[in-house]
């Protein structure tokens, strides 16, 4: 890492209706540094990042790249400065292949466009993505053997793992994660920003992302990246700049602070990284799962023979590396995937292949793996995603017409007792709208406040902050302790550990592995996980007290 700055932004100011985001912000990023972000959701930390990469523009302030000032008034700007920046939520076209979301967009001479009856002429340069998109449609395919060589040289290089010829629509959520990543590598950037990159990555990928991230700034790129996760700030950062309420509260070296001293920054007051469990008195099983079998997407085998049951009062946590049928299992488990063999029974009752309606009138709650895609309508307003599940319930329906009123009050009341942030009207904000951390949160209390018998909760605290998954650990001990049997999908051994009454471990779509936290041995768990097989041993440049080497 050099002393010389490389990015500064002086005093930027960014509101929105009834929102200040960004306050007299400012931040300076050295060459070839690894920079941390950290803030509560809603602090203001994409919103500064979409103001440097030209998605936003500040209502004040200044930009300066390489000791010249920019008027970044879109992301072209950014991208002609050597700005890339790869975002929470996917950018990729579905049927469109790996390289081809990768190449759209970008000035490519060498490709050109191949119809029929031989080349035509123009050349991707000289087209809109757009005009790419259409010329697809229209069963013209893009010369694009060299680039997609390239493109998968790139992937190889970094430890990806992704076939790039691969239609996005048949890859995990990992998996586009990665193609997001490649696709600002494939565009030579010199700065690279990454907001939350390793919310849908398992522990190993995220370790092989921070090397491929080490030996980027060895190379001269410089990074800002945006976490919740205190352990990857000091683990992969040289400094971090620390955002509450839309203020710089400071920007500190990574290796003088603890975890307590930056969650101390985030928050203001002191947080608690583990979380008290009494003991319950289990009930009835309230889900019974015998020799379950579903399929994926692509109609391949995915969840393989599982047998399983929860109790009323019970945590049950489930441990596997990303894409080995949890998703599967849990949709299959609220109705909404069809399985393929076995029988699920949710308290006595035989629910299997029921449409989604009979899990919900059967006490199933579910918290989806993807909240944007699966677990709100993103158009729709706060309060309409509050009911959703409810709409036919007496106090919000008379039969023929909706109780607006009564809605809203309900919806305010979801909103308060989980600390929904950055709504002040139920009715006009939509929830798409709404910051990650702030719409699990809407999500969580949708679910939550239902009185369920049966919690599916498919990685319920990815990508939030350290506030908001203290208090989201404490709700799911509440619900266990209100009786609510709780599945708890998750790809954090931590929060397994703590939360959990028993512990089962996925791989290749079959339980392979059971224990409880105060039994289990971790590396039996790691073991199970990987097939019994060791887990491949990642060399790190990782400094001893949890910083990164400033050689």
């Amino acid at each position: 890492m050099s002393d010389a700055e490389f990015v500064r932004m002086e005093n930027i100011t960014k509101t929105f209706p009834g929102v200040v985001a960004n306050d007299d912000v400012s931040m300076s990023i050295r060459k070839g540094e690894i920079h941390g972000l950290l803030g509560e959701n809603g602090a203001g930390k994409s919103t500064l990042m979409k103001i440097l990469y030209g998605l936003y523009s500040a209502d004040e302030g200044d930009i300066w790249v390489d000791n010249d000032r920019l008027e970044m008034d879109s992301p072209q700007d950014a991208i002609d400065a050597g700005i890339g920046m790869v975002h929470q939520h996917f950018k990729l076209i579905p049927r469109l292949s790996v390289s081809k979301n990768i190449i759209l967009g970008k000035r490519e001479p060498a490709a050109t466009f191949k119809g029929n009856n031989g080349p035509e002429s123009g050349v991707l340069e000289s087209l809109t993505s757009n005009d790419i998109v259409q010329s697809l449609a229209s069963r013209f395919t893009l010369g694009l053997d060299a680039p997609e060589k390239e493109i998968q040289q790139l992937s190889d290089e970094y430890g990806f793992d992704i076939d790039v010829t691969a239609p996005v629509w048949e890859l995990g959520v990992g998996e586009r994660q990665r193609v997001e990543i490649l696709k600002a590598l494939y565009r030579n950037v010199n700065l690279l920003i990454l907001d939350e990159p390793t919310a849908v990555l398992t522990p190993t990928q995220a370790e092989r992302l921070f090397e491929t991230l080490e030996k980027l700034t060895d190379e001269g790129l410089t990074v800002i990246i945006i976490t919740h996760k205190l352990d990857e700030i000091k683990q992969v950062t040289d400094r971090v700049t620390v955002l509450r309420d839309g203020k710089d509260i400071g920007t500190v070296a990574t290796r003088t602070q603890t975890s307590d001293d930056l969650a101390r920054m985030m928050v203001g007051r002191d947080v608690l990284f583990e979380i008290d469990k009494d003991d319950v008195s289990m009930g009835e099983t309230v889900l019974d799962v015998s020799a379950l079998r579903a399929e994926d997407d692509r109609g391949i085998e995915a969840v393989s023979g599982v047998e399983m049951n929860i109790r009323s009062g019970e945590i049950v946590g489930l441990a596997g590396v990303s894409g080995n049928g949890q998703k599967e299992l849990a949709e299959s488990l609220v109705g909404v995937r069809n399985t393929t063999g076995g029988s699920i029974r949710v308290g006595g009752t035989d629910v299997t292949n029921e449409p989604p309606g009979a899990f919900i009138d059967s006490g199933v709650s579910f918290v989806p793996e993807d909240r944007h895609k699966d677990g709100c309508a993103g158009t729709l307003s706060i309060m309409h995603n509050a009911v959703m599940k409810r709409y036919d319930d007496s106090e919000f329906c008379d039969r023929f017409r909706l109780n607006y009123e009564a809605m809203e009050k309900y919806a305010d009341t979801l909103v308060e007792e989980f600390d929904v942030r950055g709504i002040n009207d139920v009715r006009e904000i939509n929830a798409g709208e709404l910051s990650g951390g702030n719409l699990q949160k809407l999500i969580l209390a949708r679910e939550m406040l239902r009185e369920p018998d049966l919690l599916v909760a498919n990685q319920p605290t990815r990508g939030v902050d350290v506030g908001a998954i203290e208090f989201i650990r404490e709700r799911l001990i509440e619900q266990r302790q209100s009786g609510t049997g709780v599945l708890l999908l998750s790809e954090d051994l931590d929060e397994l550990f703590d939360l959990s009454d028993r512990i089962l471990v996925i791989y290749q779509g079959e339980v392979v592995h059971e224990t409880t936290p105060e039994e289990a041995d971790r590396q039996r768990i790691s073991l199970e996980m990987n097939g019994g097989k060791e887990e491949v041993k990642q060399s790190t440049k990782i400094a001893a007290d949890g910083g990164r080497s400033n050689s």
